[in-house]
């Protein structure tokens, strides 16, 4: 099994594990309410706000909507975005999924 693999497994939050992804400036964390409209999500964030982030995927993605699950969010660079937030990664089963 490949290391970054076994890695992922022995974690179960974001800020435990060193991500080989690069974002710009730092993650938010959150739990997930529901997808809506393909694109957006609605999330309350750690810190009581509900916010709608952007999701890049339109697939169905059934496997990582799951209410209630733990998400980590970006804040969005443009001015011009009309959602401040991008939906990156998702925890499920213990297991951090990059959703972006």
């Amino acid at each position: 099994m490949p290391e970054w693999k076994n890695r992922a497994q022995r974690h179960s939050s974001a800020s435990d594990l060193n991500l080989i992804v690069p974002w710009h400036g730092s993650l938010t964390a959150g739990k997930l309410i529901r997808r809506r409209h393909r694109f957006l999500l609605d999330v309350v964030l750690e810190s009581g706000l509900l916010v709608v982030a952007h999701c890049v995927s339109p697939g169905r993605m059934e496997g990582l909507v799951q209410p209630g699950a733990r998400v980590w969010l970006s804040s969005a660079a443009g001015k011009h975005r009309a959602l401040k937030w991008t939906w990156e990664l998702v925890e499920i089963e213990g297991t951090l999924i990059c959703a972006n």
